[in-house]
């Protein structure tokens, strides 16, 4: 304690006025005031000295030390006196707490089909940690080989697919860089995790011979299936975008159904041009006289407000190939738009057209998607021997 330059206010009580320390961690006013329970001396620090110069800090430290020795003098006891203000601590997140907190940060970032994306991985993750015994822990200490040992157990346990788990480590990774833009972590364990080999696409087209014979059967049985599948065989629209459709957002004047951006697999809201077929076969559904916002295609298969669960689409037309003799798990639901651009294609149908009808990003991505069909490939290797 410095004892020189003790000085007595009108209280009676010994103080040290303040002076300005120019310390190499910051600067701040010291001085002592007499703490009425400890019966002695007590160094206090102020550390809120403004401006942007060390001159104009110099300066209002002067104003600053004028005030506080005022205030000592009066005799202002120690708890009216400035306080530095101590910094609270920032409580440690377990992992599940933790990751709670990024899914509800990113759900309100992000559209509808994104924040059931997280949601479903929230629990799926849980189930994880739990099974680890791992929920507990602090998010501090989760490191790489934590992340792995999740993807590895989605594989070995889960049977799921290199794609699916290529999906949730995209999903993880991004709610650990929410953790770390906020400080809640050092460093992002699911960084620089490489992406498994993904084969093709097992969704393949109907030949026109199983195309014809399985809509057949399709108008006879399954009707409000067939109609299902017609959106997506004319209007190229993916299945679970089908399932979020609401009556309003078909146009028939305008002859557009919109798309919207958190119903759409890239998030971007754009139209689809409603062909003839299409529009003869909705006509026939007679929506006019439903609600604008009931599902087109809600519980069983009919326009109500209620959106029936996607998978029951994929579930009814397994079991409606499997009645026809066609199920080899590669035929699907997706094979109707593989099928509706190889039939618009061959009908003449340009790419341009194509590509805004797919809500492609660009043509690249379309000619790909249309020689991944077996579309686009040269005649002259077709034509010519050698």
């Amino acid at each position: 304690m410095r004892t020189k330059g003790i000085l007595v206010n009108r209280q009676g009580q010994k103080y040290v006025p303040p002076r300005l320390v120019e310390g190499k961690t910051g600067w701040y006013l010291t001085y002592w005031v007499t703490d009425p329970n400890k019966g002695k001396l007590v160094q206090r620090k102020y550390y809120k000295i403004p401006g942007e110069t060390p001159a104009a800090r110099r300066r209002k430290a002067k104003e600053l030390i004028r005030e506080l020795s005022t205030y000592l003098h009066e005799g202002f006891t120690i708890e009216e006196l400035p306080k530095k203000k101590k910094k609270k601590k920032q409580k440690i997140l377990t992992l599940l707490e933790a990751i709670d907190l990024a899914v509800q940060i990113k759900r309100g970032e992000t559209g509808e089909r994104s924040r059931q994306a997280y949601s479903s991985f929230q629990r799926i993750f849980e189930m994880w940690a739990k099974q680890a015994g791992l929920q507990n822990i602090p998010i501090k200490t989760v490191a790489r080989s934590d992340i792995y040992a999740f993807l590895d157990w989605l594989i070995k346990e889960r049977k799921v697919s290199h794609k699916t788990r290529n999906n949730y480590k995209i999903l993880i990774n991004a709610l650990m860089n929410t953790l770390q833009g906020r400080k809640i972590i050092k460093k992002n364990p699911a960084s620089r995790i490489k992406n498994l080999r993904v084969k093709g696409s097992r969704h393949i087209p109907f030949t026109r011979e199983q195309q014809k014979f399985f809509e057949t059967y399709l108008k006879h049985n399954e009707p409000e299936l067939f109609l299902y599948t017609r959106f997506i065989y004319y209007g190229f629209i993916r299945p679970a975008e089908i399932c979020r459709m609401q009556v309003g957002h078909i146009n028939l004047e305008s002859r557009i159904i919109l798309v919207r951006a958190g119903d759409a697999k890239n998030s971007r809201q754009l139209p689809v041009v409603i062909n003839p077929q299409l529009y003869k076969i909705i006509e026939s559904m007679n929506l006019g006289r439903y609600p604008l916002n009931y599902h087109i295609f809600g519980k069983k298969f009919v326009p109500c407000p209620t959106p029936e669960h996607r998978t029951r689409f994929s579930e009814r037309h397994t079991e409606a190939l499997k009645a026809c003799n066609l199920y080899n798990g590669e035929l699907t639901l997706y094979g109707w738009k593989h099928t509706g651009n190889i039939r618009a294609y061959e009908a003449g149908v340009d790419i341009y057209s194509l590509m805004s009808q797919n809500r492609h990003s660009n043509l690249q991505e379309t000619e790909n998607y249309l020689r991944g069909l077996g579309l686009r490939i040269s005649k002259e290797l077709k034509t010519k021997e050698w």
